[in-house]
């Protein structure tokens, strides 16, 4: 289910590049990044098993490639929204538990103004509101 997830979020990625910025990413290149964000998740996933826990959560550094996995008996929603030229908005999320198997995914593409925030907002109400009819708790 993990591979399936990572190529699938990776064919939603190498598509957004062509329908938005017209820029085609190989086949064998969407592959391996799938496969390599799938490992980063894993090794990530084992060292924070095998770490001992510290009482302070981890800090957020922006800049930081790795998903963090939510409390066990939660799930964590992950949502990105990109802006087109043409004023579309691709939206997309993703929700997995806290051992990284895939709940559900949701891809859109909404008409919208060229504002960032304004669509990074839309996103997550869109995956809330998604979330709310799919009568999940503890996300």
């Amino acid at each position: 289910m993990q591979i399936l997830s990572s190529i699938t979020y990776s064919i939603w990625f190498a598509r957004n590049k062509k329908v938005f910025q017209n820029k085609d990413i190989p086949v064998n290149e969407t592959v391996d990044r799938a496969l390599q964000n799938l490992h980063d998740f894993q090794h990530h996933f084992i060292e924070a098993r095998l770490s001992p826990t510290n009482s302070k959560p981890p800090s957020i550094n922006r800049h930081n490639k790795s998903w963090n996995p939510p409390p066990r008996n939660f799930l964590k929603l992950n949502v990105d929204a990109h802006l087109s030229d043409d004023g579309h908005w691709g939206l997309g999320w993703v929700l997995r538990g806290f051992d990284g198997r895939c709940v559900g995914m949701v891809t859109k593409v909404l008409k919208g103004s060229d504002d960032v925030a304004m669509a990074e907002a839309t996103g997550l109400r869109e995956a809330l509101t998604w979330v709310e009819t799919q009568h999940l708790n503890n996300v």
